[in-house]
């Protein structure tokens, strides 16, 4: 039996990726699969993300984008989790918003991944090689302390120091040293005291301070974007659906769905026919 759902899972993998190095890869790394990999419908589930990078020797798998929104199952609120990167999606669906979802997926956490997040507690928990903070919400949240105080210039000094940082990356103009000196300013920036402020401010810098250490990891490695985007968009899809049909009835049919969702996603990112993907799986 474990033998036909090997051979099964490397034929419908075949629909996602067209390069037989990854399948390769993949059929003799079955054995590293957790015990309820062979429950599982859906391939996606069959990998292990943190084992993906290896497929071609570089880093352009490494990076996950993870990102998580509510969902309404039945009469409950769920919370419907996506982790994906270039090559993948991954969708499903928990109780859970915190360390118990994660936990359930990815109990060894993505050691050789460095996650793209926003500053939910539960992704710094988990055993990664590194992570970058999504700038764009930190933009977002510094706007909205201008707007609460316009007077001040603390805020206004913050963004130009990410804005700085995300320029460095687009022209391509990034040196240790320039590094250096981000961090530097930022480190003093930090240290200023707020309490003349809003309370808002202060609450906003520690915040920051807890995660300090990961808001410029993008400026080092290429191939870790400074926002979480991708993921924004791959969840859009989830949401449209919701407010057509209001809700999941059942846990099994919000399942489903994930699956589904996680099939299409991928395929598409490897240029192959959604339609296909999922009929492979059906026919199976």
């Amino acid at each position: 039996m474990f033998t036909l759902l090997c051979a099964i899972s490397i034929q419908i993998l075949k629909f996602f990726c067209k390069d037989r190095r990854l399948l390769l890869y993949m059929s003799r790394t079955l054995h590293l699969f957790g015990t309820d990999w062979c429950a599982m419908m859906v391939p996606i589930q069959v990998i292990r993300w943190y084992r993906m990078q290896c497929y071609d020797g570089t880093d352009s798998c490494a990076t996950v984008v993870p990102i998580r929104r509510y969902c309404q199952v039945g009469k409950h609120l769920h919370w419907n989790w996506i982790f994906q990167n270039d090559l993948l999606t991954y969708v499903f669906q928990s109780e859970s918003r915190g360390q118990k979802a994660i936990d359930s997926k990815f109990p060894k956490g993505l050691p050789y991944s460095t996650l793209v997040t926003d500053r939910h507690q539960s992704y710094f928990r988990m055993n990664v090689k590194d992570h970058q903070v999504c700038l764009a919400h930190l933009l977002r949240n510094a706007e909205y302390l201008n707007e609460l105080d316009p007077n001040q210039n603390w805020s206004r000094r913050f963004i130009h120091l990410i804005e700085h940082s995300i320029n460095l990356r687009r022209e391509d103009n990034i040196t240790s040293r320039k590094i250096k000196v981000l961090k530097t300013k930022m480190k003093n920036l930090l240290g200023e005291s707020l309490t003349h402020l809003d309370n808002e401010f202060e609450k906003f810098k520690r915040g920051i301070l807890k995660v300090k250490d990961y808001l410029f990891t993008f400026l080092s490695n290429p191939s870790v974007p400074y926002e979480n985007n991708a993921s924004e968009r791959g969840v859009r899809k989830i949401k449209i659906k919701q407010k057509v049909s209001g809700c999941f009835r059942t846990d099994s049919g919000a399942d489903d769905f994930a699956k589904l969702h996680s099939i299409a996603e991928t395929a598409m990112k490897n240029g192959n026919s959604k339609f296909n993907a999922i009929l492979a799986v059906v026919q199976q």
